[in-house]
């Protein structure tokens, strides 16, 4: 006669609820992880956006610069010409830079982004013989800035300086006469 010692295994009451506490833990702490990389992404598009209007204005006003002349600064306003010899001014007014041209006030940074809280514009004194363009033209110009970038934590400060050189300073005439 032969005895058969087949046993079935199957799981207790305890083993089954600890298996599902241990499977509720993980799916809670990864949901958990889940939303604050989700609230981290979206607060560093909403910071990199930002930044990158800040980029895209301070280049328009580097390429500007770069190729204008008969530099002139009146209470932190700087007045120039553009290489078609068309006047243009950038100033702040409110919380924004402007580009003023023919008559139309142009801002360079978006209000939604970003709020410039401090500006100012520096630059070399010239020095040399002021009957060439070259002698009494500014060799630097330093523009000083403050933003608050706005994210959808709060504010966040930036503060930078931008110099800029502008190549015409080297002319014997201007052309712009």
């Amino acid at each position: 006669m032969r005895v058969s010692l087949v046993t079935t295994k199957a799981f207790t009451l305890i083993e089954t609820v600890i298996a599902i506490f241990i499977l509720i833990t993980v799916i809670v702490s990864v949901s958990y992880a889940y939303i604050n990389f989700m609230g981290s992404s979206v607060f560093s598009q909403g910071y990199q956006l930002a930044i990158d209007n800040i980029r895209l204005g301070t280049g328009k006003i580097f390429n500007d610069i770069r190729s204008g002349l008969n530099f002139d600064i009146v209470s932190n306003r700087l007045i120039f010409a553009d290489r078609n010899c068309n006047q243009i001014e950038i100033f702040k007014e409110g919380e924004n830079l402007y580009f003023k041209l023919e008559n139309r006030q142009i801002p360079i940074f978006d209000n939604d982004l970003v709020s410039l809280k401090n500006f100012s514009i520096l630059s070399d004194d010239p020095s040399g013989n002021p009957d060439f363009y070259f002698g009494r033209s500014k060799k630097i110009i330093l523009f000083d800035y403050v933003f608050e970038v706005k994210t959808n934590k709060g504010p966040i400060p930036f503060k930078f300086r931008q110099a800029i050189s502008p190549l015409n300073s080297v002319l014997p005439v201007s052309p712009c006469l």
